[in-house]
């Protein structure tokens, strides 16, 4: 009887475990609202201004957390440098928001 049990388990575990590694292959988390709103807003500057403006936020507040996402060690750079592509990608001459 325990090994049905432990059969009938299997599948779900196996189903639970595919998801997750999709997302854990991808490596991206998204951070808290408040995080995930100056990450947002931070890329969209760097996107238009360029990576100069990058430098200088780090210098500036290299004595703070806020911008902590900026750093390769940091959970949410993956996060940052997809949302950083994004932005530079919708910036790139030739792409319109919407369709002709």
């Amino acid at each position: 009887m325990a090994t049905e049990v432990a059969a009938a388990a299997a599948p779900a575990v196996a189903e639970a475990d595919g998801p997750e590694t999709s997302t854990m292959a991808i490596g991206v988390i998204q951070p808290p609202p408040d995080i995930k709103k100056i990450v947002d807003k931070t890329a969209g500057f760097v996107a238009k201004n360029g990576p100069l403006f990058e430098q200088r936020i780090l210098t500036n507040e290299r004595n703070t957390s806020k911008f902590g996402f900026l750093q390769p060690t940091s959970p949410y750079w993956p996060y940052y440098q997809k949302m950083l592509n994004e932005a530079r990608a919708a910036l790139a001459p030739g792409t319109s928001p919407m369709p002709p």
